[in-house]
């Protein structure tokens, strides 16, 4: 936790220290002190609306997700969200869990209230609320309430605004605490995943061992979101991901290999064996959808097809 606690700490200082150095180019050559034109504050108005603070918003929501959740999964818990990404993106707490080291949005905003002020920008900002959604199968989108004040140095341009920023952030390499938390309930446990994408060309034979064998997660509609997955929530969502079980760690012989079906115990009367691929067993449904082939029926009931 002390290594992470350091990334996140080197990252954030490295953004400011980039983001200054955005400020500094973006400003014109010449700031006069004495008089300041409604269309040189509209400007930087602008620039920070579109630029700087969803940058930040993206950067903050990045680290809060990734903090949150790997002290989340050392603590063998799950979150609760979005009340826990926005009270920790907020206060830098969850659960009455303070996360040390943390940056939250507030010091995030004062430092670009202070890069503001240092080129003739009095500008104040609030943070009121912020939220988190699930735009894609590995992606999120943090939505954040901003009520600012921008005046010039000289008093006479003031624009006082309550604006909602958004910025779109990567999930990739948080870990799956579905996964984690109901791997221990298998004998033996199977070790920790963290999310990683996996999108072949085209569905196979070898392209589902690759994923299988590297730990990797693929789409479906039918399996829980990354969102989710980090509730411990089993329900089918738009952009639901799934992983497969290590075929070491198969205790069930009813279950299919699918991490969300084996965690809900799901159990299917027609259920196929992959070939080459000892212990990994998925229902009709999956076999079609990873284009399998060579697969052959587990167990003798009538009912059930063969398999391709």
């Amino acid at each position: 936790m002390v290594k992470r606690g350091v990334f996140f700490t080197v990252t954030a200082v490295l953004f400011i220290a980039a983001l200054a150095v955005l400020l500094s180019a973006n400003t014109t050559s010449v700031v006069r002190t004495d008089s300041f034109s409604v269309l040189e504050v509209n400007a930087y108005r602008e620039r920070m609306e579109t630029v700087y603070l969803p940058a930040i918003v993206r950067a903050q929501s990045y680290d809060t997700l990734q903090r949150l959740s790997h002290d989340a999964d050392a603590r063998n818990r799950y979150l609760v969200l979005p009340l826990d990404f926005a009270n920790a993106s907020l206060n830098g707490n969850y659960s009455g869990i303070v996360l040390p080291n943390f940056k939250n949005m507030r010091n995030y905003t004062r430092d670009l209230e202070n890069a503001s002020r240092s080129i003739g920008y009095n500008l104040s900002i609030n943070v009121t609320n912020t939220t988190i959604i699930q735009t894609g199968a590995f992606t999120a989108t943090a939505e954040v309430n901003f009520t600012y004040v921008l005046v010039s140095r000289d008093q006479k341009v003031r624009f006082v605004r309550n604006i909602t920023v958004s910025g779109e952030f990567s999930l990739l390499g948080l870990p799956d605490l579905f996964y984690n938390r109901n791997s221990n309930t298998w004998v033996p446990a199977d070790s920790p995943h963290s999310i990683a994408q996996y999108r072949p060309v085209a569905w196979d034979n070898a392209a589902f061992a690759d994923m299988a064998n590297t730990r990797r997660y693929s789409t479906n509609p039918d399996a829980p979101s990354i969102l989710l997955r980090l509730q411990g929530i089993n329900t089918a969502h738009p952009y639901g991901v799934e992983s497969v079980i290590n075929q070491t760690y198969i205790v069930a012989d009813d279950y299919t290999s699918l991490d969300w079906q084996h965690a809900n115990a799901s159990q299917f009367a027609c259920r196929y064996d992959i070939a080459q691929m000892p212990g990994v067993r998925l229902d009709i449904y999956a076999v079609a959808r990873y284009n399998l082939t060579g697969t052959t029926l587990h167990g003798t009931d009538p009912t059930c097809p063969p398999g391709p």
